[in-house]
């Protein structure tokens, strides 16, 4: 009833012995009864049994009382402990979820670019053949033009002569040398038509009909 007596150990003295009394003395809280006539030898005996019991019981209580706190201590750690756990396997999760998603946009970029690149080299050899074809059109043409008579030339918007046939060459007295050097076709026109020749020349290099 009392908390700061209630485990105070009590030894009854009593003079009556029957069972009765002693389980009516226990369930009243006592721990021992001691019949009189009484020794004592036997009372101090007794006396510092229960108090070391007593003392045992505390110990003990105390005990569970500070393992009670680890545990709960431990507890509040372990909790902690997987909580941290939790939050860093989810974002490893998410981690391993963003890595995922950009190897598989690697993944699809590379097989772009990889057709891309088989596109380039598919373009690269239709050009190189349209290249050798052009060259072979172009070589044609220029033997055609060798072969005919007429004066054929080409020119800048300078009035450079860029490309003459055999004919041109011999119409303006001219040698190959000469052309690279550098041959103006104003150079064989009539003065009093050179400034009319540029207009023409002008208006067919801005793409003029007239």
């Amino acid at each position: 009833k009392y908390e700061k007596t209630r485990d105070i150990p009590v030894i009854f003295l009593t003079g009556v012995a029957d069972t009765r009394n002693k389980v009516k003395g226990f369930s009243l809280g006592a721990v021992d009864f001691l019949i009189k006539p009484i020794e004592i030898e036997e009372l101090i005996a007794r006396v510092h049994t229960h108090l070391s019991i007593n003392r045992l019981k505390l110990e003990l209580i105390e005990a569970n009382r500070t393992l009670e706190d680890r545990v709960a201590a431990r507890t509040v750690e372990l909790t902690s402990l997987t909580n941290q756990l939790s939050e860093e396997i989810e974002i490893r999760k998410k981690s391993e979820q963003e890595v995922r998603k950009k190897n598989e946009e690697l993944c699809l970029a590379y097989d772009h670019l990889s057709q891309a690149e088989e596109e380039l080299r598919s373009n690269y050899e239709e050009l190189k053949i349209q290249g050798v074809q052009l060259k072979n059109s172009q070589r044609r043409i220029r033997d055609l033009i060798e072969l005919l008579p007429q004066t054929i030339f080409e020119i800048d918007n300078s009035g450079k002569i860029l490309l003459i046939n055999q004919a041109g060459l011999e119409t303006f007295k001219v040698t190959p040398d000469d052309i690279k050097s550098g041959v103006n076709v104003q150079d064989y026109t009539a003065e009093s038509y050179r400034e009319q020749s540029k207009i023409f020349f002008d208006r067919t290099f801005a793409g003029e009909k007239k």
